[in-house]
């Protein structure tokens, strides 16, 4: 039972702590990349910002006035939005076509990485910046994507993604969980290898858009498509794109039990490429902020039943430690379900084991049932 215990330790903690500091190491090891020039180029690219909409019309309208008001050469930016959507949406695109918006509305809803698959083809701009409905640029967010593709070696560029408005355990856990993200983000970026960029905000080279196949191809699957055929991925902090926080743990939950079940069997496909490919770094990547970090449940139960039965004092007293977590993520559920405000220490704890348990459920379903091309929305 030691044994089980110090095993489940390791891959618990590897994942949130030894990954980061592996990337640290190799980060250490490796030229910093240049920075980007401040002055503004001569000659800036050719942008298509892509907005991907299923019966948006709520947010739609927002985001075009957004769009319309970045600060970017309107000459070289094409504002295109991709709908499958069944209510007013497209009418409302549509008032906006006399403003130079384009509209291809599909009327079979496939799922978002189908209409991405069927628009970005027709895209005029040489980088296309991939957008969601409900996310609004900062002014200069464009430029900051589009300066560093004078560098040819890179191939993507993520925006930072920012959550506004949320109260309560979710929005509380979900800052944490963010920060944390963002923070490993920026580890993967100076290695120029970041593994999934944020969907609401990254542009990429048109001529490396490289879906799985028509039902695959999200922020995380072209990201490492690009790393694949051995360009650069990065992230921009100072391009920002702001979302409302999530409406709760509940709606937090379904996403992430979306999230694990949607891109497990991608990941295995992304896997064996770089496995194929002799890409040993990104191998690890994949293996270490996706599939460990997702199957960390099953070693928090390993965890727990080996310090269980073993008999010396450290482990009872691990045991007791776990009991105390859970204790306190169960009154946190208990609390937030009647709508009560939760104090910090059950925040962690609670938005802690909600993730996990949805990870659990996502892989439960990934490795079961058909997987839908149709997302339905959580924010």
């Amino acid at each position: 039972m030691e044994i089980l215990f110090w095993v489940s330790a390791f891959f618990v903690l590897y994942p949130y702590a030894g990954y980061p500091l592996l990337l640290w190491l190799l980060g250490l090891a490796r030229k910093k990349p240049p920075a980007p020039d401040a002055a503004e180029p001569r000659d800036w690219p050719a942008l298509t910002l892509l907005i991907a909409a299923y019966n948006e019309e709520a947010v739609i309208g927002e985001k075009l006035e957004n769009s319309l008001a970045l600060d970017y050469p309107p000459e070289k930016l094409e504002i295109v939005v991709a709908s499958e959507s069944t209510d007013r949406t497209n009418e409302i695109v549509e008032s906006y076509r006399r403003r130079g918006v384009k509209l291809h509305a599909f009327r079979q809803r496939r799922g978002k990485p189908a209409l991405l698959h069927s628009t970005v083809p027709l895209a005029r701009g040489e980088i296309v910046v991939f957008s969601d409905a409900n996310a609004l640029y900062e002014l200069q967010a464009l430029k900051r994507l589009a300066r560093h593709f004078a560098d040819p070696r890179l191939g993507c560029v993520s925006g930072q993604l920012v959550y506004d408005g949320g109260t309560g355990a979710a929005a509380a856990g979900e800052s944490l969980y963010w920060r944390y993200e963002q923070w490993l983000k920026r580890l993967e970026s100076r290695l120029g290898a970041l593994l999934g960029a944020n969907g609401s905000i990254f542009a990429l080279r048109k001529s490396l858009y490289a879906p799985l196949d028509e039902t695959r191809g999200d922020d995380f699957e072209l990201t490492v498509r690009v790393l694949l055929r051995g360009h650069r991925a990065i992230l921009d902090p100072e391009a920002r794109s702001h979302e409302p926080s999530s409406s709760g743990v509940r709606a937090e939950f379904r996403r992430h039990v979306r999230i694990v079940s949607w891109f497990l069997e991608s990941t295995w496909m992304l896997l064996a490429e770089a496995w194929r490919g002799r890409r040993a770094q990104l191998a690890v990547q994949l293996v270490s902020h996706r599939l460990l970090r997702w199957a960390a449940p099953l070693y928090l139960l390993g965890l727990l039943a080996s310090s269980a039965a073993a008999e010396s004092g450290f482990y009872r007293a691990a045991f007791g430690a776990q009991l105390a977590f859970y204790a306190a993520a169960l009154l946190g559920w208990q609390l937030d379900a009647r709508g009560t405000s939760l104090p910090a220490l059950l925040r962690l704890p609670y938005y802690f084991c909600a993730l996990h348990v949805a990870a659990l459920v996502g892989l439960g379903r990934g490795l079961s049932a058909p997987r839908v091309a149709a997302w339905e929305k959580v924010r």
